[in-house]
């Protein structure tokens, strides 16, 4: 097996004997050491870790200082995303269950018989539930924010909320 090491631009690992990284693409200095070095990051490519407030790659997964994992929320947001975009098929398909079941069992005049009353209802229902679910996704993104706004403010970097916002505005679209 052979020896790696940890890329100190993203915090993955990578063949000790790399001259490039897998992940980032970075290209790696002989003499960069493997906990990672401030000094070699780009400014507009750099976040400071939420746990140990260290300068690592917006690319980072995974910090090398503090081995903290999703260290600027970015796989919670896609994982939120993903969440809320599944919702909306999710809600309509058990609305439709709903009403398809209410019709089998308490109406034997028809299918799918829907009525003004019953479907407005039940549209409002959906309309509510998603409604829910993009108050509770917004919350938490709000609550993300304030966590890396203060961060960032520990360490004196007040560009870094802008990098921060970009990267997950690239997320969400």
């Amino acid at each position: 097996m052979e020896e790696t090491k940890i890329c100190p631009y993203c915090g993955e690992e990578i063949l000790a004997v790399a001259k490039k990284c897998k992940h980032c693409g970075e290209w790696l200095k002989e003499d960069v050491p493997d906990t990672g070095n401030e000094l070699h990051l780009k400014e507009e490519n750099k976040l400071y870790c939420r746990h140990c407030n260290q300068p690592i790659s917006i690319d980072a997964d995974v910090c090398p200082h503090c081995g903290n994992r999703d260290p600027f929320f970015f796989a919670a947001i896609k994982k939120e995303e993903k969440t809320y975009k599944e919702s909306w098929g999710l809600l309509l398909l058990i609305a439709l269950a709903v009403e398809i079941g209410f019709r089998i069992f308490t109406d034997h005049s028809g299918f799918l018989n829907w009525r003004f009353p019953q479907a407005a209802a039940y549209i409002l229902l959906c309309v509510i539930a998603l409604l829910a679910f993009w108050a509770i996704r917004k919350s938490l993104r709000e609550e993300h924010e304030k966590e890396m706004t203060v961060t960032f403010i520990k360490v004196g970097d007040e560009k870094a909320i802008d990098r921060w916002k970009n990267r997950v505005k690239q997320i969400i679209d």
